[in-house]
């Protein structure tokens, strides 16, 4: 230990001699976990360490139902170090076109990206190396800080409909992925499940998983257990039933502050919504449920989120929730809220609605980053997801009665909805919403109505369906189809 620490003491001496000399660190000698490897160290950035491999440029495609999380604690020692601590996302849900046009269907991913604020650049590192899976979505994964240096990988599905019970440990400075389920020290363990929430606690050092679904519609969880990396160890949180305690759920927002574990809304069975907010203390193993002050008519500024499923949480200070679904297509949130959390527990809390982004998301994922572009600063990151916008596109209409079929076209929209991969950053300093970029899934989307197509003559129409055999009426809802065809083919579009 003398020796590592005088490598340590020599290596910071030649960082401020040399300000382009890069070095090697062996961090094994600092005790934090069997198998961590060399690391480079660009002290030109700082002193600090790049944190993860991987090639810069480029943006993650689109998804939903994907993981994220922030690499804190970087080593080694520069108080600097926290300008690199980057966002990360794993797998998700890819948008597949199913057999009707409105159809978007899910295929699983296993990539892995990383995000910086202080440069804005995305990189691409190995993908995940999954055990009899090709990719990942509705999965968890946490940063496990100094504890292993590891990123933990729970869960998810790779189907939609089979729940899978896998763990996963990723290393950020090779891209390796390593099947940790075979070291697991005691067969006591969560169930298979998909939609459940993680975080890690540093002052714990263990990992919190809670909630979730399995493969049947009745189960559906909110047990709590804990996974203890340095052990390779799995415990069940124990419950009192007189105890107050989350109902069951799954796709619920799920977030932690230095010591403690939030939990919001989500599913229950029968796909009822909720929008109750609960608090989990280690110290006391307690649940609390944080009264919160409801929707007032008479009061406008006391309304909170709806029942939703689908949002994203975070914490800073207060507990910030965005997005979510009502399970109507047209009825997703805009909308950040914001509640504070550090008062008594006895009173009723009241939500902030706080400045809108202009779509409607679900499925999105929020971390909360340092930036120092500037000066210090807290924000938000919300990255993919679900969008919904509307669809603007011209219908024809027919006459049947006059003998005519076919009179002319009318402007019609409808909502619809399709994974992204929008960013957007949200400030907690002063409550604005920056977009960084990406884009929507759906090639139909528009910023407007597109030009309106020619007009098919009633002669013609005629002529068509006596050629076809058939009346004017059966060869209306044919060129009706043929029409819808033609125009989701042939219509340039444009999204915002």
């Amino acid at each position: 230990m003398v020796l590592c620490l005088w490598r340590i003491v020599l290596n910071i001496f030649l960082i401020f001699q040399n300000p382009f000399f890069q070095i090697h660190l062996n961090i094994n000698c600092l005790g934090l976990h069997e198998g961590i490897e060399s690391m480079d160290i660009d002290v030109s950035s700082g002193g600090c360490p790049a944190g993860r491999s991987g090639s810069p440029g480029g943006w993650p495609p689109i998804r939903r139902y994907h993981a994220a999380c922030v690499q804190k604690s970087l080593p080694p020692f520069s108080p600097r170090c926290r300008r690199v601590a980057p966002m990360w996302i794993f797998g998700g849900a890819a948008p597949v076109r199913g057999d009707r046009m409105t159809d978007v269907l899910n295929s699983p991913m296993s990539d892995v990206w990383s995000y910086s604020l202080n440069d804005g650049t995305w990189r691409s590192h190995p993908p995940m190396q999954l055990a009899n899976a090709p990719g990942l979505y509705y999965h968890s994964a946490v940063w496990s800080g100094d504890t292993t240096q590891r990123f933990i990988i729970f869960g998810g599905t790779s189907d939609g409909r089979t729940p899978l019970k896998g763990i996963y440990e990723y290393n950020p400075y090779t891209g390796e992925t390593v099947d940790i389920s075979v070291k697991l020290t005691y067969v006591t363990q969560p169930q298979a499940r998909y939609g459940h929430t993680a975080a890690f606690i540093p002052a714990s050092k263990q990992m919190y998983i809670f909630g979730g679904k399995g493969a049947y519609s009745y189960e559906i969880y909110n047990d709590l257990w804990t996974y203890y990396p340095l052990k390779y160890e799995w415990k069940l949180v124990p419950s009192n039933p007189n105890d107050p305690t989350p109902k069951i759920r799954y796709s619920h927002a799920g977030c932690t502050s230095a010591d403690k574990l939030y939990v919001w809304g989500g599913i229950q069975k029968w796909g009822r919504r909720l929008n109750d907010l609960w608090e989990w203390n280690p110290q006391t193993q307690l649940w609390n449920n944080i009264k919160i002050a409801y929707y007032d008519s008479s009061v406008p500024s006391s309304a909170g989120p709806e029942p939703m499923f689908g949002a994203a949480g975070a914490v800073r200070g207060n507990f910030y929730l965005f997005g979510g679904s009502t399970g109507t297509v047209h009825r997703d949130s805009n909308t950040m809220f914001r509640i504070s959390i550090d008062g008594d527990p006895k009173e009723n809390y009241s939500w902030t609605n706080l400045m809108v982004v202009p779509d409607d998301f679900s499925a999105s994922t929020l971390v909360e980053m340092e930036s120092y572009g500037g000066g210090y600063e807290t924000k938000l990151l919300m990255f993919g997801g679900d969008v919904s916008r509307l669809e603007w596109n011209w219908f024809p209409f027919w006459n049947f009665e006059d003998g005519e079929s076919f009179v002319d076209y009318e402007l019609k929209s409808r909502w619809v909805r399709g994974p992204s991969s929008f960013m957007y950053s949200f400030s907690t300093k002063d409550g604005t919403w920056t977009y960084h970029g990406g884009e929507p899934s759906m090639s139909w989307w528009y910023q407007g109505p597109p030009p309106k197509p020619p007009v098919v003559k009633p002669s013609e129409l005629a002529a068509a369906a006596e050629g076809a055999g058939g009346s004017a009426a059966s060869s209306a809802v044919a060129a009706t189809t043929n029409l819808h065809q033609a125009l989701a083919s042939t219509t340039t579009t444009t999204a915002t």
